[in-house]
């Protein structure tokens, strides 16, 4: 009895020590509108840890290809752990939504120590006594019949669940976009600064020919002059092309979450690029877009998640049939004790008013999933509008590769003819300057394009929600 007393003291002390928290929870609050928050003493501040990327092992010593680095960006993502998490409490969640198919079972006991008084009839004595009873006892309670509350509860869950699937699915490919995007940008600059380098190299050529046609008195200061100046512009551009270089893989590097400063070797851009097989159809290419695309297929789950919602609002109003059964035994002083005890109980409810609380939540229920069909409608008109323009980019780009190659063997021609005649005597600096630029203006163009193409080829497997997947047809 002593224990029992100090138990309960020591609870009513516990709960009391929070009495001023109940009282004033502004204390939590900042004193005024010009102040600054601090914790109190008695606050608890979760300590932030460091981020340790996971990275494999001897990743400096092999050349990367864009999956690897890929399996990397997913492994170190923060949004991926958070869509993933959010994955498993909505199964969870669903877990929990299908208990009301099973009984529901607990075991309860209560003992009672009771001290009371009686008086002797014709005595004039009180007599006391002390009773206890031991009251062990199991139930068993049932819904037999709801007129689909439980299923329209669960079937909502179900589809909240798949949302989140969808959900991780949609931020699994929206790494992978971005760890694309970076991927090619960056091995474009490095094409363009193998480029740059290549133009400096010709505006020597052209430095070295005008100073050599200088000494045989063919050529004046002014050539050499201009020719000096495109040599240095050349300079200045390969200068800026390694900044940049240097800063897309920066980005690259910062977006498989890994430090900037880390060296890695990336496989250098593919030479052949095929698209013909993916860029014929664009009807067929929104067909598998509406097949496949995470977020749109996530917005029909939750369409379908709002429906079963409107049931289950509407299965509220209905009647419910329970049933609920009791069995226990019950122990006194003195060793003794009952058989055993039971009840058994069906009960019907069937709901008549609650101020308009039913109603209310029915149009609640269908308000929201108007609101998800009309997210549904603009999801859709997105998706089209996203495999529309990725597949324009991709005619487009893929025209423009084979123009620039054209064009690129052109100026390659163009240039050494203007060299050889500047060095013959038959045209001027100024000719072979043009041609250097031109020679130039084609290295770019014809890098570029190939990077542009593959950005777009990645677009379009993106937009038909078909990224990074086996099918020969899109997967890059």
């Amino acid at each position: 009895m002593k224990k029992l007393t100090l138990l309960i003291l020591m609870t009513f002390i516990g709960s009391c020590s929070q009495w001023h928290l109940a009282y004033d929870p502004m204390e939590h609050t900042p004193k005024s509108p010009n102040n600054t928050w601090g914790p109190l003493s008695d606050s608890r501040v979760a300590k932030v840890t460091s981020f340790t990327p996971t990275v494999p092992n001897h990743i400096s010593e092999n050349t990367l290809s864009l999956a690897e680095i890929i399996d990397i960006a997913l492994i170190n993502n923060p949004l991926t752990k958070k869509t993933w998490a959010e994955a498993k409490a909505a199964a969870a969640n669903y877990g929990q939504s299908l208990s009301p198919y099973y009984p529901e079972i607990n075991a309860n006991a209560t003992y009672t120590r009771e001290k009371s008084s009686y008086v002797i009839p014709g005595h004039a004595q009180i007599l006391s006594y002390y009773l206890t009873t031991v009251d062990p006892e199991i139930s068993l309670a049932y819904t037999i019949f709801d007129f689909g509350e439980r299923k329209s509860s669960s079937e909502q869950a179900r589809q909240t669940l798949l949302y989140a699937d969808w959900m991780h699915n949609q931020q699994i490919q929206n790494v992978m976009i971005s760890v694309i995007n970076s991927y090619y940008l960056y091995l474009g600059e490095q094409e363009n600064l193998r480029a740059r380098i290549a133009d400096v190299k010709n505006a020597k050529e052209v430095l070295n020919a005008a100073n050599r046609e200088f000494v045989a008195g063919t050529a004046s200061l002014e050539d050499i002059a201009q020719a000096k100046t495109k040599y240095f512009q050349m300079k200045i551009d390969w200068v800026e092309q390694k900044q940049m270089t240097k800063s897309a893989y920066a980005q690259l590097i910062t977006d498989l979450g890994l430090p900037a400063n880390m060296k890695i070797s990336l496989q250098k851009m593919p030479k052949n690029i095929f698209t013909d097989p993916i860029i014929d159809n664009i009807d067929s290419l929104v067909e598998k877009a509406q097949k496949h695309r995470p977020d749109f297929l996530a917005a029909k789950a939750d369409v379908e998640s709002k429906r079963q919602n409107v049931l289950y609002a509407q299965s509220l109003t209905r009647p419910k049939i329970e049933g609920d059964f009791v069995l226990g035994k019950n122990y006194y002083n003195n060793n003794i004790q009952e058989d055993y005890h039971f009840t058994l109980e069906f009960s019907l409810s069937f709901p008549i008013f609650k101020g308009f609380y039913y109603r209310n939540g029915i149009k609640k229920a269908e308000s929201l999933l108007f609101q998800s069909k009309a997210i549904l409608e603009k999801t859709e008109l997105g998706l089209i509008q996203d495999v529309t323009d990725a597949h324009i980019d991709v005619i487009s780009a893929n025209g423009r590769v084979h123009y620039t190659q054209k064009y690129y063997q052109s100026a390659y021609s163009q240039y050494d003819i203007a060299l050889k005649n500047y060095q013959a005597g038959t045209n001027t600096i100024l000719d072979l300057i043009s041609a250097q630029t031109a020679l130039a203006d084609a290295r770019a163009k014809k890098i570029n394009a190939r990077k542009d193409l593959l950005i777009s080829l990645a677009k379009l497997a993106y937009a038909t929600g078909s990224l990074g997947a086996s099918s020969p047809e899109i997967a890059l």
